[in-house]
């Protein structure tokens, strides 16, 4: 295997490895979610639901672009935290960019334009590799900054504006995106 050969490792190294390091277990982790994200776009092409998707894999861009109904739509892809829940018991999705500039504080935050829709990956939560999905427009604005700059701390719920069918909030960006031609 290549990562074999690389590291100069077994596989069995390798992932005592990222056990034992918290931070490559949660970069593992989002890989995986993204990866467990891919088969569910894969999944809704071979159904016939959506029309084509790809992976993007670059920095400062969302994860996956999907063609739907002929319209091109950005999802970026966020694991919920680990133990870590509102006071109302819902999961939380820790939503910044992980770079910071000094100059400009709000470089750090997601704004409405970024992306279309945030798939939260429930894992961490569940032990469950499923997701909600939201539109990126029904997420909640900073308090400080306001529009567009969304808030560096999502609520994810099992309930509207929340989804756990991708195809119903596709439809609702598509509806969207109707409304402004």
């Amino acid at each position: 295997m290549e990562l074999e050969q690389e590291f100069e490792l077994t596989p069995q190294k390798i992932l005592e490895i990222i056990q034992r390091s918290p931070r490559a277990k949660q970069l593992v982790k989002g890989f995986i979610a993204e990866f467990k994200l891919e088969e569910v776009l894969f999944q809704l092409k071979k159904d016939g639901k959506i029309e084509d998707f790809n992976r993007i894999d670059k920095d400062s861009q969302p994860d996956f672009r999907v063609l739907f109904k002929r319209t091109e739509m950005t999802v970026e892809c966020k694991n919920v935290m680990s133990g870590t829940i509102f006071s109302d018991g819902s999961p939380k999705v820790d939503f910044q960019r992980t770079r910071n500039a000094r100059d400009d504080p709000t470089r750090r935050f997601y704004t409405v334009d970024d992306f279309d829709v945030l798939a939260a990956c429930m894992h961490n939560q569940t032990g469950k590799w499923e997701f909600l999905f939201i539109r990126t427009r029904d997420l909640d604005r900073d308090i400080k900054y306001g529009d567009p700059y969304l808030r560096k701390s999502v609520k994810v719920r099992k309930e509207p504006p929340w989804e756990n069918d991708l195809v119903k909030v596709l439809d609702a960006v598509n509806d969207e995106y109707r409304k402004l031609k």
